[in-house]
């Protein structure tokens, strides 16, 4: 199979900074929320200057940028997103990096006796809810949908979906019960006990 593989990417914007000395405002994907809060606390107090942190998904972050949010660094969860603000205009022209990596797993809420050792497992009649990022819209969603694409499984298991607005909001709803299994970054599952990685996506 031809694996799916996550990665973040950075971007200047071109228009909407914030525009005051010694702020630096920052949207970046909800999945990067404990890693960038510890980055700008390092960085303000190394550099003396405000940061401000704006986090979400990354099709929604996009929207604010366009609606003209004030706006400098932007991390996102896929390039299609910086792609478009590109063509938009409101990036700096070869600014889009690719800065790190990520895979998507399968979790289940702690202590749940679910066994899920491949895609296929996800067609199980004890799986009635799966919550992932919204596969229209949000990077770890659409991830999602290529990886199950790829099985020739999506149109089955779309019937079980529960799309959320990010991938946090995703993994808050395996964590509670309110759904039996979800799709998230490995890295997003890594921040809470309240969830189980029942299996990772292979990676090529």
């Amino acid at each position: 199979m031809k694996s799916i593989i996550v990665s973040l990417f950075v971007s200047w914007l071109s228009f909407g900074s914030s525009g005051i000395a010694g702020e630096l405002r920052i949207s970046a994907a909800a999945s990067l929320s404990e890693a960038m809060t510890e980055v700008a606390r390092a960085y303000q107090q190394s550099a003396g200057e405000t940061v401000q942190l704006n986090f979400g998904g990354s099709n929604a972050l996009a929207r604010q940028i366009k609606a003209g949010a004030p706006c400098d660094v932007f991390f996102s969860a896929d390039e299609a997103t910086l792609d478009q603000l590109l063509a938009d205009g409101l990036l700096h022209e070869n600014s889009v990096a690719r800065l790190l990596g990520n895979s998507l797993v399968v979790i289940t809420p702690a202590g749940s006796p679910l066994k899920i050792t491949s895609a296929k497992d996800l067609l199980s009649p004890e799986i009635k809810r799966l919550s992932l990022g919204d596969p229209a819209a949000v990077p770890a969603g659409v991830y999602t949908r290529k990886w199950l694409e790829s099985q020739q499984l999506w149109e089955a298991v779309s019937k079980k979906v529960v799309a959320a607005e990010n991938v946090r909001a995703a993994l808050a709803a395996v964590s509670s019960g309110n759904t039996e299994a979800g799709v998230v970054y490995k890295t997003d599952a890594m921040t809470t006990k309240e969830t189980t990685i029942a299996f990772e996506v292979p990676q090529s």
